[in-house]
């Protein structure tokens, strides 16, 4: 079985698994990967429909909820949850734990500890961003640095500012709760006009990708220190953006349209105005990169998931 792609972008594509590259209007055929392969992909670059069914024979993803409620604590809510693990990497002001949660808690952000992903405890609220900050997406640089990046609502002509996205960093093996040099981002990523383009605004970021070997390749985004997923919205839809930095301050959009839309063969579950929100993308040993998102016909409706190599 083999799965035929083609680029409908005038970028040249730097495919992960895929020897060289596929330059604009080319097609290439690569083989179906392994048995337990699900989903053909999308990424908007190629033209294979997200939430295709998958090939005959092959099983569809299924989740079983099988937990009881673990956040938030005292917090009114647990809102776009970012989970971090490493042995020992989180001081939570008692001792050193596993597990770290961060989530917009309605007021802006907290965070809890865990031992084993399962009992959550010593929620605490966030220190030295904005106070309404949320959306937050993370990144542990090093034993003693770890990264967020967030939206703050409260930056004016929301959310058709830039300015809208912040960073900040803390030492998680003292305390994750309190970030210093919290900052503004700026770059190319939204028009920040009044014509409802995919990019006209943005929600914050979506899923941060860090690179801590980083080349910078011209056109090839994952190649950078910094890759991020945000949430491009026209004002009356969102999707995904693919932008990369050095820095995590001064983002570059990678090409012209949005990575992952709703609107692109909606799926009965999006409906006609589909949204895409909040992502977890993972990239699988054999090249082939996966995606979890929320999205439905509003953007917490449903999770869709996604493929690409």
């Amino acid at each position: 079985m083999s799965i035929t792609i083609k680029s409908n972008t005038d970028t040249i594509l730097e495919l992960p698994g895929f020897t060289g590259t596929l330059g604009p209007g080319k097609t290439a055929v690569v083989p179906a990967m392994t048995p337990d392969l699900i989903r053909a992909v999308d990424l908007s670059l190629l033209l294979v429909p997200s939430g295709a069914e998958p090939p005959e024979g092959l099983p569809p993803v299924v989740f079983d909820h099988r937990y009881p409620h673990v956040l938030p604590l005292a917090a009114g809510r647990a809102y776009y949850v970012r989970i971090l693990r490493t042995a020992g990497g989180f001081h939570d002001g008692t001792r050193a734990r596993d597990f770290i949660a961060y989530y917009g808690d309605g007021a802006g952000m907290s965070c809890a500890f865990s031992d084993d992903g399962f009992a959550w405890d010593a929620e605490k609220k966030v220190t030295g961003i904005a106070a309404n900050g949320y959306h937050v997406v993370c990144a542990l640089e090093t034993a003693n640095r770890l990264r967020i990046l967030y939206w703050n609502p409260d930056v004016p002509n929301q959310p058709y500012a830039m300015a809208g996205l912040r960073t900040a960093v803390c030492d998680p093996s003292v305390d994750p709760a309190s970030f210093t040099g919290d900052t503004p981002c700026a770059g190319d990523l939204v028009t920040e006009g009044s014509a409802q383009v995919w990019n006209r605004g943005h929600y914050g970021p979506s899923f941060l990708w860090y690179n801590p070997l980083p080349t910078s390749g011209e056109g090839r985004p994952f190649t950078w220190r910094y890759a991020m997923y945000f949430i491009a919205s026209t004002g009356g839809n969102d999707s995904l953006g693919l932008a990369c930095s050095d820095d995590a301050v001064e983002w570059k959009l990678f090409g012209n349209g949005p990575i992952l839309s709703g609107l692109i063969d909606p799926q009965p579950w999006e409906g006609a105005n589909g949204y895409i929100s909040a992502a977890h993308v993972e990239r699988l040993g054999d090249g082939r990169w996966w995606m979890l998102y929320s999205g439905g016909s509003a953007g917490n409706a449903g999770i869709g998931y996604a493929w690409s190599w």
